[in-house]
């Protein structure tokens, strides 16, 4: 039988499942792409970003995606992406509970876009509920490292918007190729 899931266990969890989540909007600002690939999302990816992009969902492998990630970002002279007051789903410890493979986080996500260029001004502004699904890989964990890997990204709901919409033609153009 497996140990039962302790309070050391689950505040490594929900440390490792916040720096993932910190990871993926700084990696996207600052275009890690790299990083995105092989330390924030997992082998395969669901992605539905539909309320925002119009796109449908699309699984595709999370190297793939980093680099749509990648081509995305181009699209734009700079970006801020926040994602706050995340809530993860994790078991209390204790009793027999055991440590989950699969965790879900809600939280706010906004996203600041540049473009000097689009035509009706450089500036548009989101905010969304966001939902996060992360899995725990065994073999990562064998190694030391952080065993939580994105392996769903969903815009859950539209919360408001500022600006130019025309900030985001391009980029949403690419997401739509996908």
């Amino acid at each position: 039988m497996a140990e039962s899931y302790t309070a050391t266990q689950y505040l490594l969890d929900r440390a490792n499942i916040h720096d993932i989540v910190r990871k993926l909007t700084l990696y996207y600002d600052i275009a890690n792409i790299p990083g995105l690939a092989t330390e924030v999302f997992a082998r395969q990816v669901k992605v539905d970003y539909s309320l925002l992009t119009g796109s449908p969902a699309v699984t595709v492998d999370g190297p793939s995606w980093a680099a749509t990630v990648g081509e995305v970002l181009t699209k734009y002279d700079s970006t801020q992406h926040v994602v706050s007051n995340m809530v993860v789903d994790l078991p209390q410890p204790g009793g027999a509970r055991q440590r989950p493979e699969r965790v879900g986080v809600y939280g706010h996500a906004n996203g600041h876009l540049v473009k000097a260029a689009a035509r009706g001004g450089p500036l548009m502004q989101n905010g969304v509920i966001y939902f996060i699904e992360l899995e725990r890989d065994a073999e990562l964990e064998k190694e030391g490292l952080n065993p939580w890997r994105i392996v769903h990204q969903k815009i859950h709901a539209k919360g408001w918007e500022k600006g130019n919409m025309a900030v985001h033609e391009e980029a949403f153009a690419v997401m739509k190729g996908q």
